[in-house]
């Protein structure tokens, strides 16, 4: 993608895109990063596990978000 990277995150694999500090503890985790590899704070549909995208419709708003956050929309 062009505009930004999309990171599937399972199990202990994901750990190195958490935040500082954060650790989510659950799978799967999905991750918006800018095309420098910085984590955007684009959180899924569950405040309780915020990574989570339980759907293809949370995914692309998700996207959505993430494009706004990079100024492609």
């Amino acid at each position: 993608m062009e505009n930004f990277v999309v990171v599937h995150a399972a199990e202990e694999a994901g750990n190195q895109w958490q935040a500082p500090g954060q650790q989510d503890g659950y799978i799967p985790r999905l991750y918006f990063l800018d095309l420098n590899g910085n984590v955007l704070d684009v959180v899924g549909p569950n405040a309780q596990h915020s990574h989570f995208f339980p759907d293809g419709n949370s995914v692309k708003k998700g996207m959505e978000q993430t494009l706004a956050k990079v100024g492609k929309t």
